[in-house]
């Protein structure tokens, strides 16, 4: 007796849900593969193993990303750094890591389905911000690029400030029906 096996559909944490639209808009993004790095950043074959697979240099303050051939790198700690990628590149830019660097003590691990992204814009979407994170989300205190590990709503996040007026948040597969409820009442009064 012989089984058929198909391959898994990729879906997102919140499919189904429609996007908002209007002055604020809210959206999920579609899935991307994450990689989670912790290593030494003095330690040369790591960081030798990530520039090559990244096409960027370790950025080295917190907060920071690089970015280059569809290939975020953004430091999230001291020793601690999110790449992004394609997903369809996960699995061979994990291995990549992990043999290029197999003589330095580091951790890569995948957690594509760990996240969910989901993109705020409009030229509300830092009142929206302000209303869900404790965080300065003002121009002069999160400037466009920046990158920071906050709460929303109680639902810990990865916020990035991609434009002054949009911002990606990083948001756990179980907050994120959660996130986008608050976020959506959030952005009622300018959606009117």
């Amino acid at each position: 007796m012989s089984i058929a096996t198909e391959k898994p559909v990729a879906r997102t944490a919140l499919d189904g849900r429609s996007a908002l639209d209007g002055a604020v808009a809210l959206r999920e993004l579609p899935l991307r593969g994450k990689l989670t790095l912790r290593g030494d950043r003095a330690d040369a074959a790591f960081a030798r193993a990530v520039q090559a697979v990244s096409a960027s240099e370790l950025p080295s303050a917190v907060g920071e990303a690089a970015v280059a051939g569809g290939i975020s790198l953004t430091c999230l700690g001291p020793d601690e750094w999110m790449l992004c990628c394609p997903l369809e590149e996960t699995d061979a830019l994990h291995g990549r890591l992990l043999s290029s660097a197999s003589d330095s003590h580091m951790a890569v691990v995948d957690v594509s389905d760990y996240y969910t992204e989901l993109e705020l814009s409009g030229g509300h979407t830092r009142d929206v911000l302000a209303k869900l994170t404790p965080l300065d989300v003002s121009a002069t205190a999160l400037v466009a690029g920046t990158v920071v590990a906050t709460r929303m709503a109680k639902a810990s996040t990865v916020l990035h400030m991609a434009t002054d007026d949009s911002a990606v948040i990083q948001v756990r597969w179980s907050h994120a029906e959660y996130l986008w409820d608050y976020l959506i009442e959030a952005a009622r009064e300018y959606n009117r």
